[in-house]
């Protein structure tokens, strides 16, 4: 069964609760500030890659940026964790960028309608009295064919499925504040710290050149705060860096929707078609 569920919250000693009077839940949030280190393991089964035994070659990752947009509760819903490979220093789009573009480790799991996920919740906590610190997201999904893409030894012809996958994290440093009964927002600020895990299973399927690379990989990722593209954020030519916005809201999607404006955010996670790395240059 296709199952959801999304919180918006308030802070009562330390614990995420629903807000007074909330009968109907949505939210959203969209970062370019994380990165991600970790593994990708090699499998000769899809059973094997999900249960991480039988390795036949493990590959180091990162490390690497990350862009997230994920809402919940709109029409329509989307599901975007990809490297970011649009930032560059030198005037064209993804040029010189090797942690968010070119390079071993870039992935894209870009879904729009939000149909594989199972499972998603977020919500703000740590209030200090005055915002809100911390905001946690946690989502599970699979079944993801469409633009995905896993580069484990090479950027060409890297795309598949992945039959798994779990986001799981905690942000730190926002300015959360609830604005009206039950909505609470943090725009423009960027996180100062993260702990959490990115993991899943990946089928890559298409591979003209190198054929013998089609086969089951698992991945387990830790994400962390290194970021290229913010530590060169001054020098970003021609995208300049992107903001960092987090929401929660009781109202009905349609309505946050209109009050918000915030159609259109997912545009600047552009979607990356064709061979990873055509339109850059390492």
């Amino acid at each position: 069964m296709h199952f959801r569920s999304l919180i918006g919250t308030a802070t009562v000693a330390g614990t995420l609760i629903a807000a007074a009077g909330t009968a109907q839940a949505a939210g959203w949030f969209e970062t370019d500030r994380l990165g991600y280190s970790g593994t990708v393991t090699r499998h000769d089964t899809l059973q094997n890659a999900k249960d991480g035994v039988n390795a036949t070659d493990t590959v180091q990752v990162g490390p690497r940026d990350l862009s997230m947009y994920f809402s919940d509760g709109y029409t329509p819903d989307y599901n975007v964790a990809m490297g970011s490979w649009w930032y560059s220093t030198e005037g064209s789009s993804g040029w010189g960028n090797t942690h968010g573009n070119t390079g071993v480790g870039f992935m894209q799991m870009y879904d729009v309608g939000g149909a594989s996920d199972t499972s998603m919740s977020m919500g703000f906590s740590d209030f200090d009295g005055t915002y809100y610190r911390d905001f946690s997201f946690s989502v599970v999904g699979g079944d993801l064919s469409d633009y995905s893409r896993l580069s484990v030894y090479d950027n060409v012809n890297d795309g598949g499925i992945f039959h798994e996958y779990a986001i799981d994290f905690t942000v730190s440093g926002l300015m959360g504040e609830e604005v009206s009964p039950g909505v609470i927002q943090s725009f423009g600020t960027h996180p100062t710290s993260v702990t959490g895990t990115m993991t899943g299973v990946f089928e890559l399927t298409e591979n003209e050149t190198s054929p013998a690379n089609i086969g089951f990989y698992s991945f387990a990722f830790d994400l962390n705060m290194e970021n290229w593209a913010w530590e060169n954020r001054d020098a970003l030519d021609p995208n300049a860096f992107s903001e960092s916005n987090f929401a929660v809201t009781p109202l009905p999607a349609a309505v946050w929707f209109l009050l918000t404006a915030i159609g259109g955010l997912v545009s600047t996670r552009w979607l990356k078609t064709g061979k990873a790395g055509a339109s850059a240059r390492a």
